[in-house]
């Protein structure tokens, strides 16, 4: 997570379960919104390389499985009933590249 103020503030969340792609990368959203949201952060923008999972978050597209849906809904919520503001964009896994060596993603 990066402050306003550009200070880098590093997370790291263990998943302990198998999941699909797109799962995992929903989660990673769902994870990055609760937990701002416990920290009362009410306006957020969230940058990724999962591009199709951003596409559906910004209503450009709809998952076709109920599985999916249910995390777009999920995520939905939680966006409606706390964020004052709120944006999600697309950076290429090149682009976000210096983030990955600031995270222990064991």
């Amino acid at each position: 997570m990066v402050s306003p103020k550009g200070i880098l503030i590093p997370l790291s969340f263990k998943v302990e379960f198998e999941a699909i792609n797109n799962v995992v990368q929903y989660d990673a959203v769902l994870l990055a919104l609760q937990t701002t949201k416990n920290m009362n952060i009410e306006c957020l923008t969230i940058y990724g390389d999962y591009e199709l999972v951003i596409r559906k978050i910004k209503n450009q597209c709809r998952a076709q499985h109920p599985r999916l849906r249910n995390y777009e809904n999920e995520v939905w919520d939680l966006i409606d009933n706390f964020f004052l503001a709120f944006n999600i964009q697309f950076f290429p896994g090149k682009e976000t590249k210096w983030l990955s060596h600031s995270l222990d993603m064991r």
